[in-house]
């Protein structure tokens, strides 16, 4: 919705930055790398399941897939909890964009 409006700001000459999700067009962006934010908490997790868990899990990933940047984090994650627990499976993954969607996502994957 955003990208039409960046060309009426130039015309009025306003800058414009993006924040979080890049929008084409802008004059700056400030984010982080999906990927290396998603790698990083991966590791952390598969650093759990190999302290408490004996390197051996079934992980389910939640997720938000309709946010593009999100499929990175995804990525980032399951890559990073296999780099440290290589024995753990990632069993599912579901989208969950609010903690009610979460917890229903989650109550499905368990049964």
């Amino acid at each position: 919705a955003l990208e039409s409006l960046i060309p009426q700001a130039r015309e009025a000459s306003i800058p414009t930055i993006s924040v979080a999700q890049e929008v084409p067009g802008t004059d700056a962006f400030i984010g982080l790398k999906e990927m290396e934010y998603g790698l990083s908490i991966g590791r952390i997790a598969g650093q759990y399941i190999v302290d408490n868990m004996g390197g051996e899990a079934e992980v389910a990933v939640l997720t938000y897939p309709e946010l593009a940047p999100i499929i990175d984090r995804a990525n980032g994650i399951k890559e990073g909890i296999l780099e440290v627990a290589p024995n753990a499976k990632i069993v599912a993954e579901q989208s969950a964009a609010t903690p009610e969607t979460g917890a229903a996502a989650i109550e499905a994957i368990m049964q």
